[in-house]
């Protein structure tokens, strides 16, 4: 028999950094963290109450396909979609169960960022310490899970612009926990979950779905390298676990295939990588997301705050260091200058540039998974040691996968709301726990380092919810009602919203509740509202979709069943390369001469939409049904 090779005897962990938990009753150390992040969940909660969303950008389409699938409409055959098919259908069926809302929409969404939070918390707990683990969940609320930094809305967790983002994310990191298990406690009930996991993450949208790729292969790898060969994964538990994986694609492609030709039921299950076409890619708009609009000027920018963080954190290890010379009981003259320096960041925020930070993320995430890579590697057999650098080689490599996206303008506002989530968990985790333990373990003692620490991503937390809070403070006008309620900025600013909101009124007093619209580019919050369909598969005729799918389809389906109205909804596409809608050849040009030979202005309100002269709404109204116009564009 082959000579089996032995574990390697276990060394001892590093010395941690003094745990406030550590003197408190047993009971409120186990409880005192998850009660504070309960508390901050439902405070931030009610504190953005129904202003997560935008009025006229993305969200709508959220609404609008679980609601006509709760209807008895298809996906990919009835309405066109960029994503995979598990979330639309997971939200059409609660439609169907409870009837169509926002409301529905709103407890679905708290339910998974709380399983989001909890999952998280379950392995920063696993990584690090309690305190770690708290302040890494109150960061992932207070930072990501309600937040608003732009004009539009939809970038956070309670109304996202995309459900597959959050679903795939909380998918993804499922898996995370579940390998994480597997790998240091055994057992095949967790290796077969993540692998379904692994499968829903592929039915929902491409970043995502990669990270998820992504964790697998890491997994197997840790499985292979860095674990004992008696210890490893049998091979029919990961073949089963692979089989799992398969099984709700395969279960999708049924179904799909029922209502659809075999190549378009396997287009459309794999539809979540649909925008990976390379004219997608090329688009200045996703050029610039990537950052590689600049990259000189983009990398220099990434080094230069990774510069920052890393003088930063030099600075506050020598202070660590010194302290420890001055005092052996360093915890309360830490407390004290960790407190002194809060409140300077709260009373100065822009002290610390922190919209700049962000764009370190790729660079520290790549540095603690090479490093958690070569600690893994160096005490691999050791299970006290993988219990914690397992999941957080798993964690760092989700979030490096997931800042691919974004990675030479990473951010945490835009699409930074799920793709640099984990990337700031980590590193918060690495800045409140595993440096301040290298400390105590060499020069220093971590305390007054893990002070420093926490008053800065306190101060973060806070400088973020102010932020937030300047735009919330605005959205104060009431756009649908009942459990559609949803609240818009107020009428005396420059944003749409208002004309918006009137155009709404309009559409529900003046067409009759049959009527069918579509809104060109986008609009299809107000199909939804007024609980008035469109007769086309195409819900958004933006770039993305002009490019995916084409505009002679999009031109087809008007000739086919044009709708009784078309609403011309003003939109500034300069980002997307291109001119106004209708204006140029290679965007919307063909459709909007066919809507100008084929319908008549009945309504508008504003300036004259595409014309660059301000925000305005038209809305036409087919021939076939003349009515006499009710109002003028001025």
């Amino acid at each position: 028999m082959p000579a089996t090779r032995r574990s390697r005897p276990s060394a001892p962990e590093r010395p941690r950094a003094p745990d406030p938990a550590a003197s408190l009753p047993p009971w409120m150390a186990v409880w005192l963290g998850p009660l504070l992040i309960a508390a901050s969940f439902a405070s931030l909660t009610v504190w953005s109450w129904r202003k997560w969303p935008d009025l006229l950008v993305d969200f709508g389409q959220q609404l609008y396909i679980p609601w006509r699938l709760a209807a008895g409409e298809r996906l990919y055959r009835d309405i066109d979609f960029l994503h995979g098919p598990l979330s639309q259908h997971f939200n059409a069926l609660w439609f169907r169960l409870f009837g169509p809302s926002f409301t529905i929409l709103i407890v679905l969404n708290l339910a998974v960022l709380a399983a989001i939070t909890a999952m998280s918390y379950g392995l920063v707990g696993r990584m690090a310490d309690r305190l770690t683990a708290t302040t890494a969940c109150l960061i992932l609320l207070g930072i990501f899970g309600f937040s608003q930094y732009l004009g539009t809305g939809n970038y956070n967790f309670v109304a996202p612009y995309t459900h597959e983002s959050t679903h795939g994310l909380a998918l993804a990191i499922a898996m995370t926990l579940l390998l994480a298990r597997a790998l240091t406690a055994g057992g095949r009930a967790p290796l077969v979950a993540a692998g379904l996991c692994l499968g829903l993450a592929l039915l929902t949208k491409v970043d995502v779905a990669v990270g998820a790729v992504a964790v697998a292969v890491a997994g197997v790898l840790i499985a292979i390298v860095a674990r004992p060969a008696e210890s490893r994964p049998a091979i029919t538990n990961l073949a089963l676990a692979a089989a799992t994986a398969v099984a709700p694609i395969l279960l999708f492609f049924l179904y799909l295939r029922s209502y659809l030709p075999t190549d378009a039921a396997l287009t459309a299950v794999r539809s979540g990588f649909s925008v990976l076409s390379s004219d997608v890619a090329r688009n200045p708009f996703y050029v610039a997301v990537l950052g590689f609009d600049d990259v000189p000027g983009n990398t220099g920018r990434m080094f230069a705050a990774f510069g920052w963080i890393a003088l930063a954190g030099l600075a506050a290890a020598a202070a660590d260091a010194a302290l420890r010379r001055l005092t052996s009981r360093p915890v309360v003259p830490s407390l004290i200058v960790g407190a002194a320096l809060f409140a300077y960041l709260v009373v100065t925020p822009d002290a610390v540039p922190w919209r700049d930070l962000a764009r370190a993320l790729p660079l520290t995430t790549g540095v603690i998974l090479a490093g958690t890579a070569l600690r893994l590697w160096r005490t691999r057999g050791n299970a006290a040691a993988a219990r914690a650098l397992v999941p957080a080689a798993l964690w760092a490599t989700l979030a490096l996968a997931l800042l691919a996206k974004i990675v030479l303008n990473a951010r945490l506002d835009h699409y930074g709301f799920y793709l640099a989530m984990p990337a700031t968990v980590l590193l918060a985790t690495a800045l409140v726990d595993w440096v301040p333990r290298a400390l105590g373990s060499t020069a220093g003692s971590g305390t007054l380092f893990r002070a420093l620490a926490l008053a800065v991503l306190a101060g973060g937390v806070m400088a973020h919810l102010a932020w937030s809070n300047e735009i919330y403070r605005f959205k104060t006008l009431p756009v649908g009602s009942g459990g559609d309620l949803m609240y818009a900025y107020r009428r005396d600013l420059p944003a749409p919203n208002a004309i918006a909101a009137e155009a709404l009124a309009w559409i529900e007093n003046e067409t009759p509740p049959t009527a069918t619209i579509a809104a060109l580019p986008e609009g299809i919050t107000f199909n939804y509202l007024s609980r008035r369909p469109t007769t086309l598969p195409e819900i958004n005729f933006m770039m993305t979709e002009a490019i995916v799918f084409g505009e002679a389809p999009i031109l087809e389906a008007f000739h086919a069943r044009p709708p009784d109205y078309v609403m011309l909804v003003d939109k500034d596409t300069s980002e997307f390369g291109v001119g106004a809608f209708g204006s140029d050849p290679s965007f919307g040009r063909r459709i909007m001469d066919w809507v100008a030979q084929h319908y008549d202005v009945v309504f508008g309100l504003g300036e004259e939409p595409f014309r660059h002269r301000g925000f305005g709404i038209k809305i036409l109204k087919v021939k076939r049904q003349k009515a006499e116009v009710k109002g003028q564009s001025h």
